[in-house]
Formats: structure tokens, C-alpha cells, sequence
């Protein structure tokens, strides 16, 4: 079985790093509003790749966040009037009912952040004790990236531009801007909430290597989330990382860099990053108003049985490769529909037949037996070359 890397940019022979058994990690959504169709596309093409490997015989482990700290699940909660986290509580139900719809299978672990605080101080006091990370003035702790010699791998970054001492306090920044990044926000604003952590901290002395002990009052950095899931649940090492492009850099590359730094060894064996969704050309956006949610599917297509509204929404999606940029088309909707409702008539019909003729010609069940296993052999095929799933020469075959 061959994968494609993003570390590596190359295919690459699928090997776990125990036999049969695959840890694997999805970044979660964070669960401040609905997820978007962006969000459900990917989490359709993270629940395939899982789907295949258990196929092939992997024993797969399955773990996924859910980000119920940050600043918009803070602002948000704050502004609907609720705590946070019945608020929180709230939007990880909707998603959670979301995946179900769309028959995606759930993480064996599904994991809101808030529940590995103690995690997250561990690796950021490991990080203070090595000296990659450090209290800056304002009582925020950073991660050093020029601490970390390997930081540009993941993401192929050229550092020989960078300034030196360039914080980052903001979770979400612009592409191509390397820099010291947040492991943990301190609470020094007039307009931060009084929602608030208060953790204990060691930080080294700068003239011997004596430890203050401090507390520091607020929230953790995005980043170091990922990172104490995993070790909480995983451990030190994992097979595969997935989630969408766009979190490569920062987000990932931070993630990498700051377990590394703690465990001294690889983090991820393989990293698979989805495509860009568009929908009828157009890039996803509230502007051009063509930003969907699930709920708001339903309610654009009412008139379409849910059921295969869900399966269209998934059919379109696995269409492409997971790597592609694909387009959610509205202009090929009844073609799609028409398709899912053609394979149900076909499968009725072979059904059909099966139990009409199996009890009289044995050798009708003997034949299809073989016909089927060659199709099967041959879209196994496909599916180890990089979870190929598109390839529909075989199905067409079968139908």
C-alpha cells in the first residue's frame, strides 16, 4: 500500500510503526457555531481513509479534539449569554449529530481540549525546563522556534528570512509568517473574559538554573491542544495525522514542532492533508453567500428525502481524490441524486435474483462468487494506490 506524505511530497510504502495496528489523529472542529460543509467533507474523506485501512486488515485507533477553548468559543459563549461550557456542549452535540447523518463512523476517543489542561502544562513546563520555550513581558509563554532546528519540515519553510525575537499571540495567523507562537495566553487585557485557567508554571531562572514556580492566569495557545491529546492518548508517536491543507502551516508545523522538542522523536510517521472545497466554482465564503452548513443543506434541498440528500452530499465528496480541490456542484444535483437512486435499484435487483436462483443453480452462486472477488481484487488495487477511491471502472462493472 502506498500513501502520499506531505512531509516527504512523495508516495510512500504505508508501514506502521507496530505490525497491524494504526494510530491515527484528526484535528477536530472548534465548537463555537455549525459545522460548515468544508468541515464535513473532510471529516467524510478522514471516516474513508479509516474505512479502508480497517478494510485492508489494520487495526485502526482513532483519535479526535474538539476545541472548546479558544477566542471565538470564549466571544461567542459571552455573547449568547452562557456558560461556556453549555455552550460548547451545545455545538458538539450538533456536530456530533452531523457526522451521524452522514454516516461517519466516531473517533474511538473525542476529545475536548478542556479535559487535557494537565497535559498541556507538562509539555509547556518540559519546553521551559529545555529552554524552547520562554516568559515573555507581557506573561505569555512562547515557543523559540529557532530552537528547533527541523522547524521548516513539515511545512518546507525558507528561514533564512526570518526576523529575530517576532511573537505570535494570535492562534490563527497569515501564511508565511514564521514565528514564535503561544504556548500559553496570559490574561493582561482589558478585553479578555473572565473565563480563565490558572496553571502552574517552571520557569528557569536567567542568571543560574534555579526554577521559579509561577501561576499564570488564562488559556491555552491552539496549538499545544493537538499535541497533548496525543500524548495523552497515543502516547509519543502516531501513524497518521490528517485534516485539510490550510492548517499545514501554522498549525501543524507548530504541532510537530513542540511534541518533538518534548519526546525527542518523530511525531507523525505520515501526514495527509485534504483539498479546497468550492461550491459551483466559487470559493466557499459568507460573502459570495454560498457558505453552507448541513442544516442549511436541508433546508435548501426540503423537498429531497434526507437520506439520500446525506448519501449525495458523501457520493459528491468521495468522487475525488482526498488530495484534490474539489467543487460541491448544486447544477449536477439530479444527475448525483439519479445515480444514488439507480445503485439502490441495481443492488434491489441483484438481491432479487441471488435469492431467487441460489437454491436452484449452484453453479449461477459459484460464478458470481468469482466475478465479485476479481472486481474486489482489483479495487483493492485502487484503494492501496493512496486511497484511490475514485477509480469507478470497477463499480460501473459491478453495476
Amino acid at each position: 500500500m502506498k500513501v502520499y506524505n506531505t512531509k516527504t511530497r512523495s508516495l510512500e510504502n504505508f508501514k506502521p510503526l507496530k505490525d497491524k495496528e494504526v494510530k491515527v489523529y484528526h484535528c477536530g472542529p472548534t465548537v463555537y457555531n455549525h459545522a460548515h460543509i468544508w468541515n464535513l467533507k473532510t471529516y467524510v474523506w478522514n471516516d474513508m481513509i479509516v474505512r479502508v485501512l480497517r478494510f485492508l486488515g489494520y487495526k485502526v485507533n482513532v483519535l479526535m479534539n474538539l476545541t472548546d477553548i479558544d477566542d471565538k468559543t470564549i466571544r461567542d459563549s459571552i455573547k449568547a449569554w452562557e456558560k461556556l461550557e453549555d455552550f460548547t456542549k451545545k455545538y458538539t452535540k450538533f456536530f456530533l449529530e452531523d457526522i451521524e447523518k452522514l454516516n461517519i463512523v466516531k473517533a474511538n476517543n473525542i476529545v475536548p481540549i478542556s479535559e487535557v489542561i494537565p497535559e498541556m502544562v507538562r509539555m509547556i513546563n518540559t519546553l521551559l525546563r529545555r529552554k524552547i520555550a520562554y516568559l515573555s513581558d507581557d506573561w505569555s509563554i512562547y515557543y523559540n522556534i529557532k530552537k528547533f532546528s527541523k522547524y521548516w519540515r513539515l511545512a518546507h519553510l525558507d528561514m533564512s528570512w526570518m526576523k529575530e525575537s517576532v511573537r505570535i499571540n494570535n492562534d490563527e495567523y497569515d501564511k508565511e509568517n514564521a514565528s514564535d507562537f503561544a504556548l500559553w495566553k496570559s490574561w493582561n487585557k482589558k478585553e479578555d473574559s473572565d473565563i480563565f485557567w490558572e496553571e502552574e508554571f517552571e520557569v528557569p531562572s536567567n542568571e543560574k538554573d534555579d526554577i521559579k514556580k509561577i501561576k499564570i492566569k488564562w488559556r491555552p495557545g491552539w496549538h499545544i491542544e493537538c499535541s497533548a491529546c496525543n500524548m495523552k492518548y497515543h502516547w509519543q508517536q502516531i501513524d497518521v495525522h490528517t485534516w485539510w491543507i490550510d492548517n499545514l502551516f501554522p498549525h501543524h508545523q507548530n504541532e510537530l514542532a513542540q511534541t518533538e522538542a518534548c519526546t525527542r522523536k518523530e511525531f507523525s510517521k505520515y501526514w495527509m492533508h485534504h483539498g479546497h472545497l468550492t461550491v459551483d466554482g466559487k470559493k466557499m465564503s459568507k460573502s459570495e453567500k454560498n457558505f453552507y452548513t448541513l442544516k442549511d443543506l436541508e433546508q435548501k434541498f426540503k423537498k429531497i428525502n434526507k437520506s439520500v440528500l446525506y448519501r449525495w452530499i458523501r457520493l459528491n465528496f468521495i468522487n475525488w481524490k482526498y488530495r484534490d480541490s474539489i467543487d460541491l456542484s448544486f447544477s449536477k444535483l439530479e444527475q448525483m441524486f439519479n445515480t444514488i437512486i439507480n445503485i439502490d435499484e441495481t443492488l434491489r435487483l441483484v438481491d432479487r435474483e441471488i435469492k431467487k436462483w441460489q437454491h436452484k443453480f449452484s453453479w449461477i452462486s459459484v460464478d458470481f462468487r468469482e466475478y465479485t472477488q476479481e472486481i474486489i481484487q482489483e479495487y483493492t488495487m485502487h484503494l492501496e494506490d493512496d486511497f484511490n477511491i475514485p477509480e469507478y471502472e470497477t463499480i460501473i462493472r459491478l453495476l
